[in-house]
């Protein structure tokens, strides 16, 4: 049972889902807008447990992200606190990539500049294309999760930019990724 959780509309059917398998299983059909409500909701008390000591809400926060985890695999959506919008991309090639994904420089309305990270899509079979949005909504929702200062922060995913593809959104890092960085300084 969760020990602190601000009052919200979604309170009960959260309680609810931690309490017992029968309220999770209500929880996990939840669907379209009403799932992305719940998501934000909890969301939202994941960032206030933020502000209070890390024993004291450890196993609140737990609760919360695999809550947040389990009911974006079985609704297939993000919460709408995730979105990052108002994306200028010039349509250039990836400036870097890895095994998996390219990343491209694009910047802010503001003229801030940032990294989209867009997973590659060779597949055309719809199993294999569900499998690949599924690991990128596990991936965002972890690393929104994550604050140290050797983390380089997430801000956001966008599906406006590669529309149908989904990308995640971070800073600009001007000497790209860490090996880049570790060799830069030497």
């Amino acid at each position: 049972m969760l020990a602190f959780f601000p009052t919200v509309n979604m309170e009960g059917l959260v309680r609810r889902a931690t309490l017992s398998a029968s309220g999770e299983e209500t929880f996990l059909a939840v669907r379209d807008q009403s799932a992305v409500d719940c998501m934000d909701e909890i969301v939202k008390n994941l960032d206030a447990l933020k502000l209070l000591p890390s024993s004291a809400v450890c196993n609140d926060r737990f609760i919360l992200r695999r809550l947040l985890l389990k009911l974006s695999k079985a609704s297939e959506r993000f919460p709408s606190s995730l979105y990052f919008t108002n994306i200028r991309y010039p349509g250039s090639y990836p400036v870097s990539g890895g095994a998996s994904a390219d990343i491209y420089l694009a910047t802010t309305e503001s003229g801030a500049r940032v990294a989209l990270k867009k997973l590659r899509a060779f597949q055309t079979r719809s199993d294999e294309w569900r499998s690949n949005q599924q690991s990128l909504r596990r991936e965002a929702l972890v690393w929104k999760q994550l604050d140290h200062f050797a983390i380089l922060p997430f801000l956001g995913i966008n599906d406006d930019v590669f529309s149908p593809h989904t990308c995640m959104v971070s800073p600009w890092m001007d000497r790209g990724n860490i090996i880049a960085h570790i060799s830069h300084e030497r």
